[in-house]
């Protein structure tokens, strides 16, 4: 599928999206998780990501998504905190989508103390580079006796009095006491 991501626009996901929201996922895991990830653990991402889940997390928290040529090309979700589901095509992935994504969900973490996501095999470095810090390693058991590795990770969310430095020279002594 040839998308032009510089003109990937990004909204609030709609429930009607979690068709396109599975079907990249799983696009996703076939072609960037292998040969990371054992087929058994392909097929967990595969399960755990399932329309329901899609949902469910979109209910609770807040999903966006990057839509570029009508077709959703990216996702992500802010829930109890944490961050979950950060999925980018294959195509479209090291073009922006994954940050832009990332930007809008930490802007809405803004307040919360630290944010915390976990991390695959394959997105440890696009996290490291992010500012996120390996908390531990963890894995889950699947079929055939088989893992699925990945990190937890955390960094604090920004505080909403944070602006850049030209509003922080902005402020006048009589207001820093309020």
């Amino acid at each position: 599928m040839a998308v032009e991501t510089s003109r990937a626009s990004f909204r609030r996901f709609r429930p009607d999206d979690a068709g396109q929201v599975k079907a990249l996922v799983d696009r996703t895991v076939d072609t960037c998780y292998d040969p990371a990830y054992p087929a058994e653990a392909r097929a967990f991402f595969k399960q755990h990501h399932s329309c329901d889940s899609v949902l469910e997390d979109a209910g609770r928290g807040l999903t966006i998504v990057a839509v570029a040529g009508g077709e959703v090309v990216g996702t992500g979700t802010l829930v109890d905190g944490g961050i979950r589901r950060v999925f980018v095509a294959p195509e479209c992935q090291g073009q922006g989508v994954g940050g832009g994504l990332m930007d809008r969900l930490e802007e809405e973490a803004m307040g919360l103390e630290s944010i915390e996501l976990d991390a695959s095999l394959v997105s440890l470095g696009f996290y490291l580079h992010r500012g996120y810090q390996v908390v531990r390693a963890a894995s889950i058991a699947v079929a055939g006796g088989k893992t699925l590795d990945y990190f937890v990770m955390r960094k604090p969310a920004r505080s909403p009095q944070a602006g850049s430095d030209e509003q922080i020279e902005d402020r006048t002594p009589a207001s820093d006491g309020e």
